[in-house]
């Protein structure tokens, strides 16, 4: 028969072929993206690369003849077949490719959380606290008025700390650059503290240097059945300040952010995760990326503007969304009000976390020495079991604690 080679090599994508056989992660934006993983031929651990837009692969260790192959002779290598039934089973025809469905790439296992050092967080406070300092003087009146025209008010602004760096400088040690401040905190410790530049600075977002990421407002989903998770910092303050009495809010940090192993531990305890990520092409691919990750979780969209700042601005009635969205949904997981949530969570939600953050260190040490059967089984005999486990003692606790609830006070 004759084969449309080019049309084939086109139509089928190598990254979810070759990702189907073995766990792949972005490297390098060369021609166009460059991932890297363990060869599924010869196991060698990070030597197996591929070109997505190229449609082209190649491992360092046993690829044979041209350096760069395409998704024909990766078939002919994994299945010992001739060119002719390679092209059979990407589905070739005599009038040209059959177009398969393709199927999902494996995922790649989460990257883990480091820790700031400890020198980090002693002076990240200090800037913390010279900003906030600086945002509620004088010299910060403009932009308390710019936060104030994002919905935000001073009750807000206090909560989470935000403050205000006037000009790009050294604060104990650390430089930090002009904008305003945003400290990530997690049950008393700083995370990371990013800064918010000035209208038209390229990137709008930096972090300052030895911070790591977790979640935004991760102490806001302690004891909630329900939470949303926003694109940025601002709209997950506003989000919170309207209807945090209702669900949980994080964000982590840009549609363009991944999942780590901490975060990953934060939400598991969540029975419903709304994403709610800004209306662009950015947005959608980010929030459609995150909700494959797990089927709690539901993308939802605001009646106007682009975001959840924007959709207040234009006189939206915030918390009334929340609620529509949360009937719309059906019967939701819900906690009884009362009570305030505690800081800290009892012993067996403790243990429970503790003992899933084990296991992802465990999945992450199979997936370095290339051993993907062993990551695969920990995953179906060690990791299911324990994330339910850890998720049901989250809602036993916060059950048990009365966390919810609360009157309409909706935006007039």
């Amino acid at each position: 028969m004759s084969i449309d080679t080019q049309a084939l090599r086109f139509h089928v994508s190598i990254l979810d072929l070759a990702g189907n056989d073995t766990p792949l992660r972005k490297v390098a934006s060369t021609r166009g993206g460059e991932f890297a993983g363990s060869c599924p031929f010869c196991g060698g651990h990070d030597r197996f690369r591929v070109q997505p837009d190229q449609g082209l692969w190649w491992c360092r260790q046993c690829s044979e003849g041209e350096r760069w192959q395409d998704v024909i002779a990766y078939v002919m290598k994994r299945d010992s077949v001739s060119f002719v039934d390679a092209c059979a089973a990407l589905g070739a025809t005599d009038d040209g490719p059959r177009i398969l469905p393709r199927r999902a790439a494996a995922p790649a296992p989460l990257p883990a959380d480091l820790e700031p050092a400890a020198e980090w967080r002693t002076s990240a406070q200090v800037v913390v606290e010279a900003c906030e300092t600086a945002l509620w003087s004088a010299a910060g009146a403009k932009i308390r008025d710019y936060l104030h025209a994002r919905g935000l008010t001073d009750e807000t602004l206090r909560r989470w700390r935000v403050g205000y760096n006037a000009a790009d400088r050294s604060i104990a040690g650390l430089w930090v650059q002009r904008g305003i401040t945003l400290p990530w905190s997690a049950q008393g410790q700083l995370w990371q503290l990013r800064v918010r530049r000035p209208e038209g600075s390229v990137p709008k977002y930096v972090s300052v240097a030895g911070g790591h990421p977790l979640l935004f407002m991760a102490d806001a989903l302690v004891g909630r059945a329900v939470a949303v998770l926003v694109e940025g910092e601002f709209d997950a303050m506003l989000l919170h300040q309207e209807a945090g009495d209702l669900v949980g809010v994080a964000t982590l940090g840009g549609a363009d952010k991944q999942l780590g192993m901490g975060a990953v531990r934060l939400l598991l305890p969540i029975s419903l995760l709304l994403l709610a990520y800004d209306m662009d092409s950015a947005g959608r691919r980010g929030s459609e990326r995150i909700a494959a990750v797990s089927a709690r979780m539901r993308r939802v969209t605001v009646p106007s503007g682009k975001d959840v700042t924007e959709f207040w601005q234009q006189g939206g009635r915030v918390r009334s969304w929340i609620q529509y969205e949360m009937a719309r949904l059906g019967p939701l997981p819900a906690a009884p009000s009362g009570v305030a949530a505690p800081v800290k969570p009892d012993a067996a939600y403790t243990a429970a976390g503790e003992r899933v953050s084990e296991i992802l260190a465990a999945m992450t040490a199979a997936y370095k020495r290339g051993d993907e059967t062993d990551r695969q089984r920990i995953a179906r005999e060690e990791f299911n079991p324990a994330a339910e486990a850890y998720r049901a003692a989250g809602l036993a606790w916060a059950t048990a604690q009365a966390i919810g609830g609360g009157e309409f006070n909706g935006r007039e």
